[in-house]
């Protein structure tokens, strides 16, 4: 079993994965039909090796943690799921309720396994 994640970012997240496109495979189109209703494949990113973060030791600087922190600041959307099981997520509207989860969880479960769908509202505006 795996860990997934897909972020809904403008901003090039080459550094952590790759785009979403139509040749990608079946399953990641399923959950951006379910997650990203509306959304343009282009802006849909492929977290690579998430599993590696949450295998990192708690605090170090590639911990998932240090992860989602970042990916936040410029993502509308994340959604992070493990294995099929990308429906009941828990829902985060904040960078601080994020990282209290990721904490939470990190605590609770071993291996780590997070389904997380985070909105960054601010992220998400037209100006």
């Amino acid at each position: 079993m795996s860990q997934f994640m897909l972020c809904k970012s403008n901003s090039d997240l080459s550094e952590y994965g790759k785009r979403l496109t139509d040749t990608t495979g079946r399953n990641f189109l399923t959950i951006l039909e379910y997650h990203f209703q509306q959304s343009n494949a282009e802006n849909i990113w492929i977290i690579e090796k998430i599993s590696d973060y949450c295998d990192a030791p708690y605090g170090k600087k590639n911990h998932i943690h240090h992860l989602l922190e970042s990916l936040y600041d410029v993502s509308e959307t994340m959604v992070l799921w493990y294995s099929d099981f990308y429906t009941d997520l828990d829902i985060v509207e904040t960078k601080e309720d994020l990282i209290n989860l990721i904490e939470r969880e990190f605590h609770d479960s071993h291996p780590l396994e997070l389904y997380i769908l985070a909105k960054n509202e601010i992220q998400g505006r037209v100006f």
